[in-house]
């Protein structure tokens, strides 16, 4: 009976492999670009900083933290992480 389910499984285990793997690597190449763009907004949030316009310089470093590595990116990375738990979880039955 173990075996029908592994072969019934075979294709979602499948579809959720190839889905962690082109997430990773989109997370992969947007943490990149994202990286780049976060230092464009942590400098202009200095900037303003110098203008003594204080809410943009808050919104200059709170976009900056939110596109950096340690942001948004590493949400993404916990989502994909959850899902290939449940991968993982199927393949185990």
């Amino acid at each position: 009976m173990k075996i029908v389910f592994k072969i019934l499984l075979f294709p979602v285990v499948f579809v959720l492999s190839m889905l962690v793997w082109f997430c990773r690597a989109m997370c992969w190449f947007s943490s990149g670009v994202l990286s780049l763009v976060s230092f464009v907004f942590f400098a202009l949030g200095i900037l303003a900083l110098f203008e003594k316009d204080y809410f943009n310089v808050g919104v200059g470093i709170i976009t900056a933290w939110l596109l950096s590595p340690f942001g948004l990116p590493l949400a993404a990375e916990w989502i994909i992480d959850r899902v290939e738990n449940v991968k993982d979880a199927i393949a185990a039955i």
